[in-house]
């Protein structure tokens, strides 16, 4: 029908055939992330739990509830008589590096002098020398070459001592102190293990089990190896010292000449 206007008949509007009313689709991500447009109330409210939603954990059995898992089992105790040993070998081995290491320092400072006085004998040859002094000048550059001998021999590969440094390392005492290695290397592999039992460990009838002996027998064999390697390390000094005094000398009387 014509629309009613004060100003006059007017043309009949047009409709629109009617449509049905469409629910708005929501888009994908809103979907998967649970966030719709759909109002309260409707078939797609309902939200879809999002793979991002962190899960909650399961609600425990029980309270006080004991666990699946069984208890740790404890470690026995170690054996104290190898363990003291064990640390009685180590202490051994530190001070056998430190021997090692006063050899390496005496056969580099003797190697170096040696090479000095040799050069020097040298030169002084060609320009003339005093007999005095050029024996003194010999005798020292053979005592350098000894010291350097000596330090270079306490390098040779030994697993055990000679039969002299057995006979010179002395009989035990009671107040030994065991932690030296000095005094270490008087015992055999057994006396030693039950010395270090009774002493430290408060055994007065210690059982020496194997292990024991065989710790004992290698802490044995290594002090008396340091001991060794000292010993020729105090050499190499001594002969070192007697290089140098007659070197000295012989350089001194050269120039007072």
């Amino acid at each position: 029908m014509p629309d009613a206007s004060p100003d006059g008949p007017r043309r009949c509007s047009k409709q629109e055939p009617w449509r049905p009313a469409r629910a708005t689709a929501s888009p994908r991500w809103a979907i998967i992330l649970g966030r719709t447009s759909q109002p309260a109330g409707s078939a797609m409210t309902a939200r879809v739990p999002s793979p991002f939603t962190p899960v909650e954990p399961a609600a425990p059995r029980g309270v006080g509830a004991a666990p699946d898992a069984p208890a740790p089992v404890q470690a026995p105790m170690a054996d104290p008589l190898a363990a003291r040993l064990l640390e009685l070998l180590r202490l051994c081995n530190d001070w056998l590096k430190f021997a090692e290491t006063k050899n390496v320092g005496i056969v580099g400072l003797a190697g170096s002098a040696l090479a000095i006085v040799v050069a020097a004998v040298s030169f002084l040859r060609a320009e003339g020398i005093p007999p005095p002094a050029g024996a003194g000048l010999v005798v020292a550059s053979l005592l350098m070459a000894l010291s350097l001998l000596a330090g270079v021999w306490s390098f040779m590969p030994a697993t055990s001592t000679p039969r002299w440094m057995r006979l010179n390392v002395g009989d035990p005492h009671p107040d030994d102190n065991l932690f030296y290695f000095g005094h270490a290397a008087k015992y055999a592999p057994r006396p030693l293990a039950e010395a270090v039992a009774r002493r430290y460990e408060r055994q007065p009838e210690p059982a020496v089990s194997d292990l024991h002996h065989d710790l004992a027998a290698q802490l044995v064999v290594n002090a008396r190896i340091t001991l060794q390697k000292l010993k020729l390390f105090r050499w190499a000094v001594l002969l070192f010292a007697g290089g140098a005094l007659l070197s000295a000398a012989g350089m001194l009387a050269v120039l007072l000449v």
